[in-house]
């Protein structure tokens, strides 16, 4: 396997958006998977910067910030 190979929870580079309608986006395509959705739905936290979804546990936690799009 590469060293480079990006095997964490989250891209390197992924764009997680919360959209108005509740709708989850990785780089602008929905995710549709069940698990996915109800592992975000259950991990996302407030944080400084706004929004993030914690997931795994100790060393091995991931965070990814997400972007929540205004419902006014």
């Amino acid at each position: 396997m590469s060293d480079s190979l990006d095997t964490g929870f989250f891209g390197l580079h992924e764009d997680l958006i919360l959209t108005k309608n509740g709708t989850w986006l990785s780089n602008g395509e929905e995710i549709t998977h069940p698990g996915t959705l109800r592992a975000f739905g259950r991990n996302i936290y407030r944080c400084n910067e706004g929004y993030e979804i914690r997931l795994g546990a100790g060393a091995l936690m991931e965070t990814k910030r997400v972007h929540i799009e205004d419902t006014l």
